[in-house]
C-alpha cells in the first residue's frame, strides 16, 4: 500500500467514535444503558469522565428518546412540583 492509498484510507470520521468526541461510541453505550441505575456523578467517577461530558452523553440519548412527543392527543398535564423563591409551602 502506497502513502497516498493510506491517507486516503485515513480521511474521514473514525468508525469507533462520535464526531469530535474525546471517547468511543462502546464508552457511550455503557453510559447509557447504566444511566437509570446511576446518577450522573457515580457514573463520572466510573468512567473516569468528567460531570459535564457524561451529563452531554445522558443529555444526547434522553433527547433521542424523549425529545420531541406528539401533543396532539395530549388531554391533562400535570405538574410536580413548582418552586417560587423565597416562598415555602
Amino acid at each position: 500500500m502506497r502513502v497516498r492509498d493510506l491517507r486516503q484510507t485515513l480521511r474521514g470520521l473514525p468508525p469507533f467514535a462520535p464526531a469530535y468526541a474525546r471517547y468511543t461510541r462502546r464508552l457511550e453505550a455503557f453510559i447509557n444503558d447504566l444511566r437509570g441505575l446511576m446518577t450522573v456523578s457515580d457514573l463520572a467517577a466510573v468512567t473516569g469522565l468528567s460531570w459535564d461530558t457524561v451529563k452531554a452523553i445522558v443529555k444526547r440519548a434522553m433527547e433521542k428518546d424523549y425529545g420531541h412527543p406528539r401533543l396532539k392527543d395530549l388531554r391533562f398535564l400535570s405538574i410536580d412540583e413548582i418552586y417560587v423563591k423565597g416562598v415555602s409551602p
